[in-house]
């Protein structure tokens, strides 16, 4: 049963426990279905967050802030999400890719401001001091 929402796409394993409970499975064979992939390893929250982490990171230019809301939105625990962060989105990775950002957004036709980069920036979930320091570096290049 909950096999076919995995086929899909990946899920938390809290995320699934209240998608099967709400197709009507109780609690029981719930458990049950969950430990089962627990188990086999279908179901993994830590592997779940990083290649999440890794994938909106990298291709759709998320920073920390917004990746951690969006995780705990799918219900993966804090601490796990934490854990995902550091491992697979270290803080020079996280600089590097606003970098590219702030390069690309230089490049283009229209002229932005250091504070327009910087809102720009913070509304795709970088942290503050990450902003300021790749548009301070973009300036003194």
């Amino acid at each position: 049963m909950g096999a076919w929402y995995l086929s899909h796409r990946r899920h938390s394993a809290e995320e699934l426990e209240e998608k099967l409970k709400g197709d009507g499975y109780g609690p029981e064979e719930t458990g049950e279905a969950l430990e089962y992939l627990l188990e086999r390893g279908y179901l993994d929250d830590l592997a779940l967050a990083g290649a999440y982490i890794r994938d909106k990171s990298r291709f759709h230019g998320r920073g920390s802030l917004l990746l951690r809301m969006e995780l705990l939105k799918r219900k993966v625990p804090r601490d796990l999400i934490d854990r995902a962060l550091r491992e697979a989105l270290p803080r020079e990775d996280e600089l590097e890719n606003a970098r590219r950002l702030v390069a690309r957004w230089e490049s283009g036709s229209r002229t932005y401001s250091g504070e327009q980069m910087m809102k720009k920036l913070a509304s795709r979930g970088y942290p503050p001091d990450i902003c300021r320091e790749a548009v301070k570096e973009a300036r003194n290049r």
